[in-house]
């Protein structure tokens, strides 16, 4: 009778062990199912956040490479239309210029010309009024040896001519004054086109001037524009680096979480195996103790 009671007590300790390691392992298989579950998660997480970083880097690298060819475009065009605005501004410069010393040339040679020919004329009539002079003369002094009244009318024609040759002189005189006149009025037109054509250089440089000003303030927006896309690109970097480092500590401690509970599982007595889920029999100490254990095999784990 007490063989048979041992008997049955050790059949029933030998079932409750069968279910005991029945339901160790099906604790065991669901363990790992979430194990592997969770794995998967972290997994299917990190390549979906690497995804949609590749998917940002590359929309941004296209949107900084339209933004470069656009700007690059807009800056040869406005360099195209700077030029072009140059070289008319110099063709009709050098126009102008030819221009006015085309009619200043012109009519200096007119006027050189006219006083040389108004000169030449001058002088062949006072020649000949001269010698018309000096043979009246000659004749009113032979006529003066022959007799005094008929030298005192010839007096009288000589004086009525004289006064009539200063007449013509006075006359000839005033001719002068006119063509000096003319003279000097030109020299004050052209004193006058050579002001407007020093204003009109002025304000041709002066818009030159503001144009190169506007060009370099077009020049330093586009190197502000480009200084901060590049700004964001770094920290977009340092972020996309900082959030895979973090990752990478969380896989890590998940892989210092199995392996401590593979060594746990070790040293766990038989009733810890039948138990799935049991009451932490650790005291404070001894829980402080372990997590600084893991902390630091973490972070030597990390080092290597």
């Amino acid at each position: 009778r007490i063989v048979d009671r041992k008997d049955a007590i050790i059949k029933s300790l030998s079932q409750d062990l069968a279910e005991a390691e029945e339901q160790y392992q099906l604790a065991l298989r669901s363990h790992l199912q979430n194990i592997d579950m969770l794995v998967e998660n972290q997994g299917s997480r990190i390549a979906s956040l690497h995804r949609e970083y590749s998917e940002e880097l590359e929309q941004l690298k296209q949107e900084y490479s339209t933004e470069r060819e656009k700007m690059i475009k807009s800056h040869q065009f406005e360099c195209n239309d700077l030029q072009d605005i140059m070289f008319a501004m110099e063709q009709e410069f050098n126009e102008l210029k030819t221009e006015a010393l085309h009619d200043f040339q012109s009519q200096k040679d007119e006027i050189k010309n006219k006083n040389l020919e108004e000169k030449h004329a001058l002088r062949m009539q006072l020649e000949g009024a001269v010698e018309e002079l000096w043979r009246q003369f000659q004749e009113a002094l032979k006529q003066y040896n022959s007799t005094t009244e008929d030298r005192k009318k010839h007096f009288e024609d000589l004086k009525a001519k004289d006064m009539k040759s200063a007449q013509e002189i006075e006359l000839q005189m005033r001719k002068l004054q006119k063509i000096h006149d003319s003279i000097n009025q030109q020299k004050a037109k052209m004193a006058c086109n050579a002001r407007d054509c020093e204003e009109r250089n002025k304000m041709l440089k002066d818009e030159k001037e503001s144009i190169l000003v506007h060009f370099s303030q077009l020049k330093g927006q586009m190197n502000k524009f480009r200084e901060n896309q590049r700004s964001k690109l770094t920290a977009l970097t340092v972020l996309s680096s900082k959030t895979i480092k973090e990752l990478k500590d969380k896989h890590q401690k998940g892989e210092c979480i199995l392996k401590l509970a593979e060594m746990c599982r070790k040293l766990e007595t038989e009733e810890e195996k039948v138990l799935p889920f049991y009451a932490s029999t650790l005291t404070e100490q001894e829980e402080k103790e372990i997590e600084a254990w893991c902390s630091r095999n973490l972070r030597m784990t990390w080092l290597m």
